[in-house]
């Protein structure tokens, strides 16, 4: 870790996930057939379910989206239909290989380690808005690492970099397939979907 701004922010503090949970759903979507990389949804623009609701903000106009594109869009109808399908034991057994539910050991003393409740399954909590699971910001930060960099879980360390040695965790088994189609929609996001009025996709940096 190169800098925190506020460490009891960043590892002491979890709250529901929102969409930054989706890759993850996604992943454990495909693993259970529930997914296709070449399947499609139409999204109607909002998803209910039981007395939950909740809609989108891409644009109206779009055409049935896959994947990847659901991922680049945030598409809430997408994700809310795809946890209609997905099994509580498939998603929390993939939230648990990434480090979710547990302290990811980072050398702070007020670590939380977040909350993922097994047994109680609701469409929304593919969406991230649920109070069945909560995740710090580091969790979120070590799990992304983990998606990139084709599957090694770090422990994470606020350290110097001169003589820096890095601590592994474990190393999960990523399909490449699905880790470059998860990548190539998170990329989407800059390029064309929700993050793309931020102008991120024009630096030089690879975001």
């Amino acid at each position: 870790i190169r800098a925190v701004v506020n460490p009891e922010i960043a590892f002491g503090e979890s709250l529901p996930p929102g969409s930054t949970i989706k890759p993850f759903t996604t992943i454990a979507a495909m693993n259970t057939g529930v997914v296709q990389q070449d399947s499609t949804t139409l999204c109607r623009e909002e998803y209910a379910h039981d007395t939950f609701h909740t809609v989108c903000s891409h644009p109206r106009d779009l055409g049935p989206l896959n994947a990847t594109d659901a991922l680049a869009y945030s598409c809430n109808y997408y994700f809310g239909k795809v946890g209609e399908r997905l099994s509580e034991p498939a998603f929390a057994a993939t939230l648990a290989q990434f480090g979710f539910g547990k302290k990811t050991g980072v050398n702070f003393h007020g670590e939380a380690g977040g909350k993922l409740v097994r047994g109680a399954w609701h469409s929304k909590n593919a969406i991230g808005e649920t109070a069945n699971f909560y995740a710090t910001p580091i969790q979120l930060l070590n799990a992304y690492s983990a998606l990139v960099n084709g599957g090694r879980l770090f422990v994470p360390q606020v350290t110097p970099a001169a003589g820096f040695q890095p601590r592994l965790q474990t190393e999960l088994s990523i399909n490449e397939d699905q880790r470059t189609m998860l990548v190539k929609g998170m990329r989407g996001a800059v390029r064309y979907g929700t993050a793309e009025s931020a102008g991120l996709y024009s630096l030089p940096n690879y975001i």
